[in-house]
């Protein structure tokens, strides 16, 4: 595993712009399009043999986004039509996730991650504590 970088990426940076391109009324549904692209990320995760021990607690984070997607896109009877929309004219989000992720070392990618969910009062998931016990782990 190599050294955690001093600077990491702001996730809501890179897909803040892509938020702003949204009408106000449907980035709820993108927000749900972005809790499935973190639960992707997490089962991924979750499916590494260098994060075993983790492996059941990742899988917990990847469903807690899924059902705070489902909470979301149940909300709107539209949800799928405006999804498919989105998913038509809007960069491919789980791509945009790969570009940011893809080369960080793995601790630097839960770091970035476990910031994105400090910022949701409602975050269950503790990858923070995740990261910690990598980086422990690591050295």
């Amino acid at each position: 595993m190599s050294v955690p970088s001093p600077s990491l990426p702001d996730l809501g940076s890179a897909v803040r712009p892509v938020f702003e391109s949204v009408p106000e009324s449907e980035r709820p549904i993108l927000v749900a399009l972005l809790e499935r692209s973190a639960a992707r990320r997490y089962r991924i995760w979750a499916g590494r043999h260098d994060l075993t021990a983790h492996a059941a607690e990742l899988r917990r984070c990847a469903d807690r986004e899924e059902e705070i997607a489902a909470r979301v896109e149940g909300l709107y009877p539209e949800a799928k039509r405006i999804q498919a929309q989105l998913l038509a004219t809007l960069p491919d989000l789980d791509a945009l996730a790969r570009d940011i992720f893809a080369p960080l070392a793995l601790l630097d990618q839960l770091r970035v991650q476990a910031v994105m969910r400090s910022r949701s009062p409602r975050a269950r998931c503790r990858l923070a504590r995740i990261a910690s016990a990598v980086s422990r782990a690591a050295a």
